[in-house]
């Protein structure tokens, strides 16, 4: 199966809802995987709202033998994904899309 060839797993994702980390978290847990996360950082005020620390020099070996601690953990606001969508169907010329984006977009800033 897959999930032996898997020595780690993203047990939390800033731009990810909870309950995907959670499921993440359980399935880890569950296959005694060691557990990363990641800030997942698209805009530059997202970088470092998830951090781990790590012993040693070579991240790949520390992943592997020792794992990590995550010592900080926040979700990115909730308009950054939308804002990411909505420029990437831009690039992409996909103007139905793109306008569908914007729609949500103006549906999560009047629900703040």
């Amino acid at each position: 199966a897959l999930i032996q060839s898997v020595d780690a797993i993203e047990v939390y994702n800033s731009r990810t809802d909870k309950l995907k980390n959670c499921k993440a978290l359980a399935l880890a847990k569950e296959y005694n995987k060691k557990k990363i996360a990641g800030s997942d950082a698209h805009f530059t005020q997202e970088i470092g709202l998830t951090m781990m620390e790590f012993k040693g020099n070579d991240l790949k070996d520390a992943i592997i033998n020792s794992g990590g601690e995550i010592i900080k953990a926040e979700e990115s606001p909730a308009f950054y994904p939308p804002i990411s969508g909505i420029v990437n169907l831009y690039k992409t010329k996909n103007l139905y899309l793109f306008l569908k984006w914007i729609k949500k977009l103006g549906q999560l800033v009047i629900k703040r």
